[in-house]
């Protein structure tokens, strides 16, 4: 007998005590959501061995879009982030109906910011497709599906204008930033 039958199969079945290792496989599968046919055993239950183990899945925040970048302007503000402006580009876009921009004091705070809001997300269940410019931090784009999320350095803000891009955007009203007392802005 080759060596690669002896390795496959189990002494059983080579010996011959289970006539046809195949249907005795079906029968006796390790795998309890597998449909096993008419010929299963009486002292095995049926009724939950016709179906997949159900587990539990994370539910998706329910959120209009409007909602979504308020909540997001508000992670962003939370972390320091400067000049949170959040814009309703429903109809002029195709590809987001939102987009917050916002920025920030140096390189590493633009990728605190990013990395904040994609840790945010991940914690409200708020679905996440992408990010870009992560490395160079000079513009960071972090894209949630119906809203783009525009990391800026100031500077680099003022260059690219998206603000002035998309000026026939309808700009979203966001919650008054809260300020400690005693500082003005």
């Amino acid at each position: 007998m080759p060596a690669r039958f002896r390795r496959e199969w189990p002494a059983a079945w080579i010996c011959g005590i289970v006539p046809n290792p195949v249907e005795h496989f079906r029968l006796f599968s390790p795998f309890p959501w597998k449909n096993r046919g008419p010929g299963v055993p009486p002292h095995m239950p049926t009724d939950t061995q016709d179906t997949k183990p159900k587990r539990g899945k994370k539910k998706k925040a329910a959120l209009t879009t409007v909602q979504k970048a308020i909540l997001v302007a508000g992670w962003l503000r939370e972390k320091k982030g400067r000049d949170v402006v959040a814009l309703d580009v429903t109809g002029i876009s195709p590809i987001c109906e939102a987009m917050v921009v916002v920025s920030a004091t140096s390189a590493r705070q633009a990728k605190a910011l990013a990395d904040h809001t994609l840790a945010m997300c991940a914690e409200k269940g708020v679905a996440y497709l992408g990010m870009e410019g992560y490395r160079h931090g000079q513009w960071i784009l972090v894209d949630l599906n119906d809203v783009l999320v525009h990391v800026f350095l100031e500077e680099t803000r003022g260059f690219y204008n998206v603000e002035g891009l998309w000026s026939e955007a309808r700009p979203i009203p966001l919650p008054a930033a809260e300020t400690p007392q005693g500082e003005a802005r």
